[in-house]
């Protein structure tokens, strides 16, 4: 049962414990200035310079070139399997394919990108590095980070034409801005929650914000209180839109097909 959503759901069966409460946000608060203190491999990230923590994740420029090393890595490897069995035509293939993976190899190399946390400045920055191009740009000042978190995605997949679907959920850390705005800061990992958690917590103690723990299968859900203050909660997504969608779908298509018929 999602956090939020608590309800009896049936007669007779035992209540679920109730969700956690809704974490209203504090007001004040007092970042550290330095790193004073602070042990940055106990909370498990790299210093880059004095004052400056790393957050590393795979970006998705990162991502493309992984997927490019694998394909051309893969057309690389079948071409030379059919060099080796006497396909003379497949050199040109091979030497092309073979250039674009050392192509992509070295782009990924020149490629280096993640979150900083600025102690000095009160800062949460993301750095750009590719080959000469090297610069930082402000997601948020510390005072605009409302919380920490965790989110997660429901992945499935079947193996097979005639084989069962199995799925599962990926969890990610997530940093809240106070305009409600949701940024991951963390790869989304398998059944990862309890490390996506640790993530968030450790990143929550070093900007001195918000930490909100991330519930199995939910999702974090921003609201205002009547005062106007932001309330964040862990709920489990609701799907009634995606019916809705396929719904809506389906009558279009119906029509479609009887105005053709016509």
């Amino acid at each position: 049962m999602a956090a939020g959503s608590w309800n009896a759901s049936s007669v007779g069966a035992a209540p679920p414990p109730p969700p956690p409460p809704a974490t209203h946000l504090a007001s004040g608060r007092k970042p550290a200035t330095s790193l004073s203190g602070i042990d940055p491999e106990g909370l498990g990230l790299q210093a880059v310079s004095p004052g400056r923590l790393k957050v590393d994740l795979t970006t998705p420029l990162e991502k493309i070139f992984i997927g490019l090393m694998i394909i051309t890595g893969i057309g690389t490897f079948i071409s030379l399997i059919s060099i080796f069995v006497g396909e003379a035509g497949a050199v040109p293939f091979f030497l092309v394919l073979l250039g674009a993976f050392g192509i992509s190899c070295g782009l990924y190399w020149m490629t280096d990108n993640y979150y900083v946390v600025d102690i000095r400045n009160r800062m949460f920055l993301y750095h750009f590095h590719f080959g000469i191009i090297d610069f930082d740009w402000t997601v948020a000042p510390f005072n605009r980070i409302a919380a920490f978190s965790t989110t997660s995605v429901h992945r499935s997949s079947k193996k097979g034409k005639y084989g069962p679907r199995t799925s599962w959920y990926e969890y990610a850390a997530v940093a809240i801005l106070d305009s409600g705005k949701i940024i991951p800061v963390s790869d989304f990992s398998r059944e990862a929650l309890s490390s996506c958690n640790y993530t968030a917590e450790k990143l929550a103690r070093l900007v001195q914000t918000t930490f909100v723990r991330g519930c199995a299968k939910c999702q974090p859900v921003i609201r205002r209180d009547r005062m106007g203050n932001l309330v964040i909660t862990q709920e489990q997504p609701n799907d009634l839109w995606l019916a809705l969608v396929i719904l809506a779908f389906v009558v279009i298509f119906g029509l479609a097909a009887k105005l053709s018929g016509n």
